[in-house]
């Protein structure tokens, strides 16, 4: 399964996503030297996706079995999946 990459409008203060369906999208405004760091940081975030270890909902997060409160862990630096991406991929994101 390919992986698509597209810009999009977003205006919730994200440099990059990746899709329930494995795909990632970008902020049209994101820095051109953040694009390379952004994109290897979600790739981490598809390749949990794609093998399962990855999945939300409308509430929650689900990494590895756990269930996550979607509310309390949007976003966090200290989120497991996070903490995976962002050592895979040697980046610091989240808040």
């Amino acid at each position: 399964m390919n992986t698509s990459v597209s810009h999009i409008e977003d205006d919730a203060n994200v440099l990059g996503r990746t899709t329930s369906s494995g795909n990632i999208t970008l902020s049209k405004d994101i820095p051109e030297n953040h694009i390379k760091s952004v994109i290897k940081h979600e790739l981490g975030h598809v390749d949990d996706v794609k093998s399962g270890a990855l999945a939300w909902d409308d509430n929650n997060f689900y990494w590895k079995g756990k269930k996550y409160n979607k509310a309390e862990w949007q976003g966090r630096k200290d989120a497991p999946w996070e903490k995976d991406a962002n050592k895979e991929a040697g980046t610091n994101y989240g808040r």
